[in-house]
């Protein structure tokens, strides 16, 4: 069974699609290449990367959530922002892998049993200081914090390319209701931050879905906290993956870009002092 798949998103960047709905990414210089993101921990992802490139890889995880760290067992290092390191303890367990995929959206491909899924990594992550940038030889790979999703999600940048992976930072279903989400107020800055370099990228790249987003979901988004912190927004409520929540905007919102499911008593940064 086929459970990686390759289509090529610029000059040195290449999507690794699964059958589980999320994506990774392979970043490659003439030098080194960067695996960013392990997926749901579902198969020989080791193998499938060594037989891609031709050039010595490192990996890194945009944050710990268990579709993303789950393949990380396979590595020797692995990069990680420390601030979601009790996070991948629990969320990228063998068991919570195994009940996201056989009770989650997506069909389970034809043949795929538990015995598919890897370990969980037991070996410690090599601490990923946000200002890290990785050299690969003619493309570089640099990373913003963006706490929302997750306290230590990370948004890769590749200028030579002008892309920017914002990943699972924002999209159409930004998922702001888990336990492990900053507030939004705090969100909203990170989109500022994404916002401040905006000059640096032209297309804007996701994990999961149709693959990309519109430029002008960043001040889209933006808008949409200032309506929560506001009290302007549909605040619909919604359970969303176990967890309640409610959504900024109705399912369909013409003329803007973006939506998010959030955690209506985790609004202000003064709930965490």
């Amino acid at each position: 069974m086929e459970l990686f798949k390759t289509e090529k998103v610029t000059d040195h960047l290449m999507r690794i699609r699964t059958p589980f709905g999320v994506s990774m990414f392979l970043a490659q210089g003439t030098e080194k290449a960067l695996l960013i993101d392990t997926g749901m921990g579902i198969g020989d992802l080791k193998s499938f990367i060594e037989k891609t490139v031709a050039v010595p890889y490192e990996v890194v995880l945009t944050h710990g959530h268990c579709d993303h760290a789950g393949g990380a067992v396979q590595f020797e290092k692995v990069y990680l922002n420390e601030k979601d390191f009790e996070l991948e303890k629990w969320h990228a367990a063998r068991e919570h892998r195994i009940s996201d995929v056989f009770t989650g959206p997506f069909p389970v491909p034809e043949g795929i049993s538990e015995d598919d899924f890897v370990p969980q990594r037991t070996e410690p992550y090599t601490l990923l200081d946000p200002d890290k940038v990785f050299d690969l030889g003619g493309c570089t790979v640099s990373f913003i914090e963006v706490p929302g999703h997750t306290q230590g999600c990370l948004v890769p940048l590749i200028k030579e390319d002008r892309v920017m992976i914002i990943g699972d930072a924002l999209g159409e279903n930004t998922l702001m209701h888990f336990k492990e989400s900053s507030t939004v107020e705090t969100y909203r800055r990170s989109i500022e931050k994404l916002i401040a370099v905006q000059d640096d990228y032209d297309l804007l790249i996701r994990f999961h879905g149709n693959g990309a987003s519109e430029h002008r979901i960043l001040e889209d988004m933006h808008d949409l906290c200032g309506e929560i912190m506001e009290h302007r927004d549909a605040a619909l409520p919604a359970v969303m993956m176990g967890f309640e929540g409610c959504w900024a905007r109705e399912k369909e919102h013409p003329g803007k870009a973006g939506n998010m499911i959030y955690n209506p008593k985790r609004i202000y940064d003064e709930v965490d002092a």
